[in-house]
């Protein structure tokens, strides 16, 4: 998306496991790291400097199986609601793309290193 960013995460235990006990949690962590690097990558790349990403971000905790699948289809769509591609499964950057390439069944995981030269 040229505006902003849908991702969807859940922290590996074991990566969780070897932080101290401090006030930020696995998600407070990712979410800092992802935007830390990204801001400064996109800074470099249009010459600025300063702040990024927007202060807070808009997250949701998954609940249940439903809810689940109903974020994943939003994201998927959002593209295609965008006009940036005509299914979400043209659009490269999503895990509808990747389901494409690989024939994986929705549900299963995606695989990790997932080239784009695939398309």
């Amino acid at each position: 998306m040229p505006s902003h960013l849908h991702w969807l995460f859940r922290p590996l235990s074991e990566w969780s496991a070897g932080f101290p006990d401090d006030d930020r949690t696995p998600r407070q962590r990712i979410v800092y790291s992802v935007n830390r690097f990204t801001a400064t990558r996109c800074n470099r790349v249009l010459g600025v400097t300063g702040p990024f990403w927007q202060k807070e971000p808009y997250d949701h905790w998954v609940r249940d199986v439903n809810e689940l699948e109903r974020i994943i289809r939003y994201i998927e769509e959002n593209p295609v609601k965008a006009g940036l591609a005509h299914t979400a499964e043209h659009w490269p950057f999503s895990s509808a793309w990747a389901r494409k390439v690989t024939g994986a069944e929705w549900g299963t995981p995606l695989v990790k290193n997932l080239s784009r030269s695939e398309s």
